[in-house]
């Protein structure tokens, strides 16, 4: 794999040649890794290497009732994970494919911009640079670019990958990349079918050749039976009391599902994003009539999905409405359209007549990344301000050709890249803090010995905090948990699991449903630090739970079996 072919590049001198998109795309890689680093076990894993080692493994966490729900988890990618962990290491293998995955990423968005820009090497690089940052979504809490490996950040690549074939009407391209990234995560899937749909219904040319469409339209069905199948066995199987739903909701999704909590300033850089998009469209319709009807077909439907979250929240109060997270739709519609802002920039520098057309465009080029505010976006804004003085930019304009502002792009996430690691460096003095993360030492300590030293049905009592590196013990330790705060994941794809998990919290101490008309955030390590002995003696005789793994200066009577510096393992037996 290598970056997409610049094929019959503008002439002349200071062109990006494909052997700079070649070298680009290594230093990019590279530099992108250490921006986001790479981070194993963390975050959505928590429930994910789980459902690896249960579908390798169908005796572990016997009688666990998440694992009970976990089973119907919509996505293609975990069980082809599981088939590949009977082989390779499991960590190592994560590991590997995160670093295949950004690969794929910026190849992905080099793709679509050539797909944008057919001419365009700075386009190519642009994107590249761009998605190097490890851009970010703005509105619902979602996924772009994402620094462990996943589904919804691997389905993003495919889906630019769709669109740059549907753009350029390869259909089968399309089909087998939409059939992909709907098996990957059909939520996604969704928002992909409805701006394509859109795109389809806004373009002329693509309605009066249907025909050509309907094949390959039957092929994505083949290939994408899997995404459609998993979230309608979840839907049938899961009911669920919507009071419920909505309080745990308002806890454990708040981000993705309730459109006032947002930052009112993510609103400001999105319409601001919208309106140069749009710009850049109506001023370059005529030389790229297809670009303008999708990309404005892409920005009605990403602003319908807007609509559709505050009005599922606010005005119809519905649980299925909601549990499509329809602001994530936003995430498909920024790496479309971060990608067309950056490639019709791009063109309109290569193509620039005069150096003051090209000093504009490379003012627009630089406000596409500054939007997006990555690392060093003040300074560079300093610079383009300098750049666009007249007096300035005679001095300057004869090196600002499109192959000096590749370098230059390069550059900039390069320095950022090396900038973040040095204070990586700096902040723990260890080599592996700056090139991979993962749960902390004690946790894997403790979670080694629970794997070799009990039963495989035992079940822990572990730490509950939202930013508990514990969250990951259940996949370390292949054992059961009591509860924890990701489990609460289950409201997205099982909400019949809800009513256990909040009792369960509960137990805890972290009861989150109203007492006297009044709904409480209880800090999470100060209720599970505050647990006693009769508390754990109230959850036994209503449970089962085998081992209580509590803070080092945690007191309790019963026997220790086990010890780190930060953490005891005590036998509740």
């Amino acid at each position: 794999m290598g970056p997409p072919q610049v094929s019959d590049p503008p002439s002349g001198r200071g062109a990006v040649s494909p052997a700079q998109a070649w070298l680009s795309l290594a230093i990019l890689f590279v530099a992108s890794l250490l921006v986001s680093t790479c981070r194993v076990l963390v975050e959505n894993h928590a429930v994910q290497i789980p459902l690896v080692h249960w579908l390798n493994d169908r005796s572990l966490y016997p009688h666990d009732p998440f694992m009970a729900v976990l089973a119907r988890y919509p996505s293609a990618l975990w069980p082809a994970v599981a088939l590949g962990a009977r082989v390779f290491p499991l960590e190592g293998m994560l590991l590997v494919l995160l670093v295949l995955e950004r690969l794929f990423v910026l190849y992905a968005a080099g793709r679509l911009a050539l797909a944008f820009a057919p001419r365009s090497g700075l386009a190519v690089v642009g994107a590249m640079a761009l998605f190097a940052f490890a851009i970010r979504p703005l509105l619902g809490g979602g996924t772009i670019v994402e620094s462990y490996f996943e589904q919804t950040g691997l389905a993003i690549a495919v889906f630019m990958l769709a669109a740059a074939a549907f753009h350029e009407r390869r259909t089968v391209a399309w089909a087998i990349w939409m059939g992909v990234g709907f098996s990957l995560t059909p939520m996604y899937g969704l928002f992909a079918g409805s701006y394509f749909g859109a795109a389809f219904v806004a373009d002329p040319e693509l309605r009066g050749a249907w025909r050509r469409w309907v094949g390959p339209f039957l092929l994505f069905l083949a290939l994408a039976w899997y995404g459609i199948y998993a979230p309608v066995v979840a839907a049938l199987s899961s009911r669920s009391d919507d009071a419920i739903w909505f309080l745990a909701a308002r806890f454990r999704a708040r981000a993705h599902l309730f459109p006032l909590a947002w930052d009112p300033w993510h609103f400001v850089l999105f319409a601001a994003l919208i309106a140069l998009f749009v710009t850049l469209l109506v001023h370059g319709r005529r030389e790229r009539p297809r670009l303008f009807r999708q990309g404005l077909a892409w920005t009605a439907v990403t602003c319908l999905w807007i609509l559709d979250a505050f009005l599922a929240r606010y005005v119809l109060h519905s649980r299925p409405l909601m549990m499509m997270q329809p602001a994530r739709a936003t995430d498909l519609w920024l790496a479309l359209a971060g990608t067309g802002i950056v490639s019709l920039a791009a063109a309109r520098i290569e193509a620039a007549s005069d150096a003051e057309r090209r000093q504009a465009w490379i003012v627009v080029l630089g406000v596409a990344f500054l939007v997006w505010l990555p690392p060093g976006a003040w300074m560079v804004a300093v610079l383009l301000g300098f750049v666009a003085l007249p007096a300035v930019w005679r001095r300057v304009g004869r090196w600002a050709s499109p192959r000096w502002i590749g370098w230059g792009l390069v550059a900039w996430v390069l320095l950022v890249g090396a900038g973040v690691s040095h204070q990586r460096w700096t902040k723990s003095g260890n080599v592996r803090d700056v090139v991979c993360q993962g749960p902390e030492r004690g946790v894997r300590q403790v979670a080694a010995w629970a794997e070799a030293h009990t039963a495989r049905d035992a079940v822990f009592l572990v730490p509950t905090g939202v930013t508990s590196d514990f969250d990951e013990f259940m996949g370390l330790a292949k054992r059961s948990i009591f509860v924890n705060w990701e489990l609460g994941a289950a409201l997205n794809w099982a909400p019949d699991y809800l009513p256990e998990w909040m009792d369960r919290l509960a137990a805890v101490g972290r009861d989150l449903r109203p007492k006297d008309g009044r709904v409480r955030s209880i800090e999470p390590d100060k209720a599970y630090r505050e647990l006693q002995d009769e508390d754990v003696a109230r959850i036994k005789s209503r449970y089962r739970v085998d081992y209580w793994i509590v803070f080092s200066d945690q007191s309790s009577s019963h026997p220790e079996l086990f010890r780190t510096e930060d953490y005891r393992v005590l036998d509740l037996r």
